[in-house]
């Protein structure tokens, strides 16, 4: 099967974070398929107005590139920020990819399309199939499902959801969400075409052991005898970042050796300044909490290497990668209680659950963790086992490729 994968986002030099849980998909599925072509359109910024860190990476992206052994494509489409949000990665986009969609296919010949993600990319997906005549499928990721019926973009992706051949949801929740979109239930949606399949987690060839463990606790200047709680992902308010801070102030005075480390800040695309500023009020935070980069995924691991708890206070989550990757690096963690963390824990005892929005319960969990090394490998261990026997993203791809070829050979 040749297949064309059409993600929201994709990692370019310089923002190697920036959907590389789309990338990880794609390495996975091209070992799965005869031949595997990426299409990420970009807005277009020439480089004299691109007036801030998100603008300047559009124009600095490059147009065509093999990355990981895939062809990538990055057409660009005109976009005006703030007017018309579900206008330009729809429709704008499939008028200035057109073309070139057309031109890979007939150098191809795609089998069918597969989009991460309804909001943007769900909306080329569709109406790409239709011009190429192939069969064309979407990805519910999480925040794509999370708008208003009645907003532009919540009528843009229930017009994806009528419109896609096959439709796959990361959890039950999106599944549920979804349905909402469309004026039904779960239970009423087909069961062929709604699918509800986790996209899974990549293990490294090797995971970062103690020289590893060693060298990053260096670089970072931390002690052996630190405890290291560690948070990857989006610096944003929704992830409960602002409310984690607050409470780690408690944390600390409990227990001497605990620091925050925050991976994942992308000034101009998040509110890492708005936290920062928060940190540097408090000076007895800024000596134990520090704001990272975002990185590459072979640095995440170092920096798992390095953590003694991973802490995941995300409000809403369509399924959290970065947990899971926590635990299948032997992390023990804590999270709120959440959907889609449910859909984790119902296979064990990790991560550590807290009511959702209880944020003293999830301190409390922190210490638990923190004073006892003996319960941090136990939870760590049970939380490996889980990512690996059922959120494999191998797995989850073979399941997903056999139905999206039963779709192509119709």
């Amino acid at each position: 099967m040749n297949l064309l994968v059409i993600p929201a986002s994709y990692p370019y030099p310089g923002a190697e974070w920036a959907g590389i849980n789309n990338e990880h998909s794609a390495v996975a599925l091209r070992l799965l398929v005869q031949h595997l072509e990426v299409l990420s359109p970009r807005p277009y910024a020439p480089r004299l107005l691109a007036f801030n860190d998100r603008w300047r990476g559009y124009a600095a992206a490059p147009k065509r590139h093999i990355q990981k052994g895939i062809l990538v494509h990055r057409p660009a489409y005109p976009q005006v920020p703030r007017i018309l949000q579900a206008f330009w990665p729809t429709t704008a986009a499939f008028v200035f990819s057109r073309r070139l969609a057309m031109k890979l296919h007939r150098r191809v010949g795609f089998d069918a399309i597969l989009s991460f993600d309804l909001a943007g990319a769900g909306g080329l997906a569709w109406r790409l199939g239709r011009t190429l005549a192939i069969p064309a499928c979407g990805w519910a990721t999480g925040s794509d499902m999370r708008w208003h019926g009645r907003s532009p973009i919540g009528r843009s992706v229930r017009t994806s959801l009528d419109n896609l051949d096959l439709v796959f949801y990361q959890s039950a929740e999106l599944k549920a969400l979804g349905a909402e979109l469309l004026g039904t239930s779960s239970d009423n949606l087909s069961q062929r075409r709604h699918i509800v399949q986790a996209r899974g987690v990549a293990e490294p060839d090797a995971i970062p052991g103690e020289e590893a463990r060693r060298a990053i606790r260096s670089e970072l200047g931390l002690s052996d005898n630190r405890i290291v709680v560690l948070y990857v992902g989006r610096i944003v308010r929704q992830k409960g970042l602002f409310d984690l801070l607050d409470v780690f102030g408690s944390c600390m005075k409990a227990h001497q050796n605990l620091v925050l480390l925050l991976v994942g800040s992308r000034p101009g695309y998040d509110e890492t300044a708005e936290l920062q500023a928060r940190i540097d009020a408090n000076s007895a935070l800024s000596e134990r909490v520090r704001i990272l980069p975002g990185c590459a995924s072979s640095k995440v691991w170092d920096y798992f290497s390095a953590a003694d708890i991973f802490a995941f206070p995300s409000f809403k989550e369509g399924m959290p990668n970065s947990l899971l990757e926590a635990m299948l690096g032997s992390l023990p963690a804590v999270a709120f209680g959440i959907p889609s963390v449910k859909e984790i824990s119902r296979f064990g005892k990790a991560p550590i659950e807290v009511p959702p929005y209880d944020f003293e319960a999830f301190a409390e969990a922190l210490l638990m963790l923190a004073e006892d090394a003996a319960l941090r490998r136990e939870v760590g261990e049970c939380g490996r086992a889980i990512a690996r026997e059922h959120f494999s993203i191998d797995r989850s791809m073979r399941s997903v490729v056999h139905r999206i070829e039963g779709l192509a050979t119709d």
